[in-house]
């Protein structure tokens, strides 16, 4: 199994219909092997050329699904060329496919200038944002999805206080409500979960273990730090093995009230909303 852990640099391009990139190899002097892409929202094809070539099988088109993810390492990485045509369609298996906007994400670890006389060469450090979990504001020009202040005084503050309590009477137990992870188990892998209201994510570990990305919210920030780590000694087998899973470090959350959630409409597949409202 191929690792990159020193991955440090992710780059996010936005690619409307018509748009592509030049054929290039990623500077290899800056960056270390091992190049990740991710492809979201839409398909494309990118055209891969060996360097210096000049025979029809030096050059390659690779189909790049939406959710996909492609690696170039090794001779991919160093000896051939990529590059995504600007155009407004593409040939996929013979069918001619419109193209819309495509997001990538690029992983890459960056590597520092040579130092010293020896000339050698690092990986930059890693540096990770403080700000965890991320706290999303009420839009205040919606008045209808405002939280009153007697639900932010009864209800709010309440969670908040009780956080640690909460989560040793429940996450801890392991008990999961047996209609709910159907439903997540029943989704395809690759899913987007989005748990609004998570509390201290109990539902994480059967969405891990289905192959599923769950994102979670809640607007108890102290509730959501008790997810770190994963359950803390939840009885579920699927939380059990959660727990020995480095998934459970630094879960997919954030703080946001439910009646003003930040996600972009049809960015999930899938959505559960457990004892909230």
């Amino acid at each position: 199994i191929m690792t990159f852990p020193n991955i440090n640099q992710l780059t996010v391009n936005e690619y409307k219909p018509g748009q592509g990139i030049g054929s290039h190899v990623d500077t290899p002097s800056a960056f270390e092997d091992g190049l990740l892409s991710i492809s979201l929202n839409s398909d494309c094809v990118m055209e891969f050329r060996k360097v210096g070539g000049t025979k029809p099988t030096d050059r390659k088109l690779v189909h790049l699904p939406r959710r996909s993810i492609v690696l170039m390492s090794g001779s991919a990485r160093y000896e051939w060329e990529h590059m995504i045509v600007g155009r407004m369609t593409d040939t996929i298996e013979g069918k001619v496919v419109r193209r819309q906007v495509r997001v990538s994400l690029t992983l890459r670890t960056a590597l520092s200038l040579p130092s010293g006389s020896s000339g050698k060469v690092t990986c930059l450090d890693l540096y990770q944002s403080d700000l965890f979990p991320p706290r999303v504001k009420q839009n205040e020009e919606v008045d209808n999805f405002l939280t009153p202040e007697c639900e932010k005084k009864n209800v709010h503050a309440v969670y908040d206080a009780i956080a640690t309590q909460w989560h040793h009477t429940r996450g801890k137990r392991g008990i999961l409500w047996p209609k709910a992870t159907d439903f997540i188990e029943m989704l395809p892998k690759g899913s987007i979960i989005a748990d609004v209201g998570c509390g201290d994510g109990k539902y994480f570990a059967a969405a891990w273990k289905a192959g599923s990305i769950i994102v979670g919210s809640d607007i108890s920030e102290p509730l959501l730090r008790t997810a770190l780590g994963g359950t803390d000694g939840g009885k579920d087998l699927r939380q059990v093995a959660y727990d020995q899973s480095k998934a459970s470090t630094r879960p997919n959350v954030l703080v946001a009230d439910c009646m003003n959630l930040p996600f972009r409409t049809e960015s999930c597949d899938a959505a559960i909303c457990i004892a909230v409202m």
